[in-house]
């Protein structure tokens, strides 16, 4: 079996350092190849270029969610193509919908000697494939303000999602949408949040949907009401540890194939695996065990 790493190149130096140091030793009596991107988009060219070569192949996507989310679309019509995960990214939130291993287990590629074959589902929109999350609502507002302070070399660090928080929270923070959800629809409302999770993290270590499994052919909806800013940052904690599904007052939940947000014709932005995307009236498929992942064992 051939070993394809493609690593994010905005990773930190010193985690690709690190990385190639353990390809070359744990891989050494094997065929590999290191890849690295130089632009957006470049991690689903080089997986789609290596799996068009028709070789048993294992895929290892080595950076955040973002790296993952191309590489999957990159696989997407080759269901012969192993999957992996190198988590050295900045946002990681994929491993965590896997409790039993934490992230040192993915960083230790020993463990991929003796792997977990899973086969994950994926979620649709138009020809897009999400692995993890769609979403709509504030934290897509916030990703959207954050890309835009992170142009400039003088916001460092936290502050671009500072700055991104508080724009958000200023303006409008909801999308007046109908939702329509297998059979049953939601009247139009100002909506909060609006999450299909086939897995369970997102936007940094948030539990949107804490019973998702990856596998289970179903995705885990969360839509969320408008609710005062106040209540808001009282309900985040919640938010963030998964158990705001009791507050059915205004959290309605559950399991579901299908979600379609309807815009009337009006363009929306989503937040897909962390990356956004823009499209009218978005219909949300989940299509059942499309991809090998393969999971390390300690």
């Amino acid at each position: 079996m051939k070993h394809v790493f493609i690593i994010n190149s905005k990773s930190s130096h010193a985690k690709r350092t690190e990385l190639e140091k353990q390809i070359a030793s744990a891989f050494s009596k094997e065929e590999y190849a290191i890849i690295y991107t130089n632009y957006a988009g470049h991690a689903k060219e080089i997986a789609k270029e290596a799996a068009s070569k028709n070789e048993e192949m294992r895929i290892y996507a080595c950076g955040g969610d973002g790296t993952l989310h191309e590489v999957v679309n990159g696989i997407l019509s080759y269901p012969h193509i192993e999957l992996a995960v190198v988590p050295i990214g900045t946002g990681n939130d994929f491993i965590k919908s896997f409790p039993s291993l934490d992230k040192q287990d993915f960083l230790d590629l020993k463990n991929y000697h003796h792997i977990q074959r899973i086969y994950s589902d994926i979620i649709m929109i138009n020809d897009q494939a999400s692995v993890n999350t769609v979403s709509a609502g504030l934290d897509v507002k916030v990703a959207y303000h954050v890309a835009k302070f992170k142009q400039f070399s003088f916001f460092q660090g936290i502050v671009p999602y500072f700055l991104g928080l508080l724009v958000s929270l200023i303006g409008k923070m909801t999308e007046k949408v109908e939702v329509q959800i297998d059979n049953d629809k939601y009247p139009m409302s100002p909506y909060l949040f609006i999450v299909a999770g086939n897995g369970r993290y997102y936007g940094g270590g948030y539990c949107p949907a804490p019973n998702a499994q990856i596998d289970d052919g179903w995705f885990d909806y969360s839509l969320i009401k408008k609710v005062s800013r106040f209540k808001i940052l009282s309900l985040s904690g919640k938010y963030k540890k998964g158990t705001h599904l009791s507050y059915t007052k205004f959290v309605a939940s559950g399991k579901a194939k299908k979600m379609q947000i309807l815009t009337n014709g009006r363009p929306i932005r989503l937040n897909l695996d962390g990356e956004l995307y823009e499209t009218a009236d978005p219909q949300i498929t989940l299509y059942e065990k499309k991809i090998q992942i393969v999971l390390p064992k300690k």
